[in-house]
């Protein structure tokens, strides 16, 4: 992470820079006094540019997917366009700007991409061909173009056509290729690539030799995934536990999390890791300060401990200190740090237990970063709260929220169900 603070935008909120590795945090000002009133300009100009389109944002129900990135946000429509908003300083939109966004702004011209995925400062997609894309800061050479150069627009990662899913952490990217490969790529001081060492790397590296990886996810520095077998491996950053396997001690190669085989999916914060297995329940272990194990108390775990009894989980995501999930019923539960608004129940008050979202019940999926959060719902609309100092929650304001707003939305004026 190279660049500095445009407006604090790629600055942690001071409550958040706790949770990061020291040396990850370091960053410099690149922008001057004499700066300032054009980069202000500039702003005032892009706003009223991208307000122009305000009306079409707002009845927009055709979004597929969302991913919350550090300061920014980015989507993907069912037409196989990606859209991106918010924090720019890195050229994270892939806009071929560095210019902040508060509403969606169209990457390229391309329909055909497949997923995409936000890490803090980069920004990672699949195309529908098995192409991998990257943008955004490369100072760990999280993008794998083989340089350490930031990119304001897409670049492929290497010539292979097979990947098959990707995910983006703080300065690290890890993806699964069609072949069960494991491959990562970016920061590796912690041992967060898994390739044995903790050296970085600007190209994709292989994990091992295993064939049979199925899921894949990225922590600020930790890197959890699920085998075909159900199995769940970890590996990087374990300060507080987040690896699961009952130590504090960093891993530099994937160790197995217990012996259970009934895993569907986990998710990584900044030091939590949170996991589902196939009979509903979820499990949390690692960092608790704020609660966001919900196991009663503040007590960090080094390995998984069920939250509560309930056995109706159909979808759980860990962002920054906090950690959301997704009831079969379609409704939207959230607990641990609150300070920013981020959890969405319309206060500012930490939580250690799951608390509902409103009462909406077409929940369709989540991504959640350090200090804000975005969901889809069944209607094909996009939700965001939390943190907006960068535009992030794409509604054209840089107005933090602490409930749900309508990405183009403008207003939060329908957040009550």
């Amino acid at each position: 992470m190279q660049d500095g603070s445009q407006n604090s935008q790629s600055q942690l909120p001071a409550e958040m820079m706790g949770a990061y590795p020291t040396k990850a945090r370091q960053k410099k000002s690149i922008l001057g006094p004499k700066n300032i009133i054009f980069a202000a300009a500039a702003k005032v100009f892009a706003t009223l540019i991208i307000c122009i389109g305000q009306r079409v944002f707002a009845e927009s129900q055709d979004w597929k997917a969302v991913s919350a990135g550090g300061t920014h946000t980015v989507a993907l429509k069912r037409d196989g366009t990606i859209w991106a908003w918010g924090g720019n300083i890195c050229g994270q939109l892939g806009d071929g700007t560095k210019t902040e966004r508060s509403y969606p702004i169209k990457v390229g011209s391309a329909k055909n991409w497949k997923a995409v995925m936000a890490g803090y400062w980069h920004s990672v997609a699949l195309k529908q061909d098995g192409t991998l894309w990257a943008w955004g800061e490369n100072e760990q050479g999280q993008l794998g173009d083989g340089r350490k150069t930031p990119r304001n627009a897409p670049v492929q990662v290497g010539s292979a056509k097979n990947w098959k899913a990707a995910m983006a952490g703080f300065a690290h990217t890890v993806a699964i290729r069609a072949d069960g490969t494991l491959w990562a790529w970016g920061a590796n001081e912690y041992g967060q690539l898994g390739d044995g060492s903790k050296t970085n790397r600007n190209s994709p590296v292989q994990v091992g030799n295993s064939k049979n990886w199925a899921a894949i996810t990225a922590g600020s520095a930790h890197t959890i995934a699920i085998r075909i077998d159900g199995t769940l491996w970890a590996w990087g950053w374990n300060e507080y536990g987040q690896l699961g396997d009952g130590t504090k001690t960093n891993r530099n190669s994937p160790v197995q999390i217990g012996s259970a085989k009934d895993w569907v999916a986990a998710t990584a914060g900044d030091s939590h890791t949170v996991a589902l297995k196939a009979d509903g329940t979820v499990w949390a272990w690692g960092d608790n300060r704020f609660g966001q194990l919900s196991n009663g108390n503040k007590a960090n775990r080094n390995s998984p401990v069920q939250i509560g009894s309930a056995k109706d989980w159909a979808a759980v995501i860990a962002g920054g200190m906090r950690t959301l999930a997704i009831r079969t019923d379609g409704t939207l539960w959230a607990w641990g740090n609150n300070q920013l608004g981020q959890l969405g129940d319309g206060s500012k008050t930490n939580r250690n237990s799951p608390v509902q979202v409103g009462s909406a019940k077409n929940w369709a999926a989540l991504s959640a970063a350090s200090s804000h959060t975005v969901a889809t719902r069944t209607d094909g609309t996009v939700w965001a709260w939390g943190y907006n100092d960068c535009g992030q929650l794409g509604d054209g304001s840089t107005t933090s929220r602490n409930k749900p707003v309508q990405v183009g939305s403008g207003s939060s004026a329908s957040t009550n169900d």
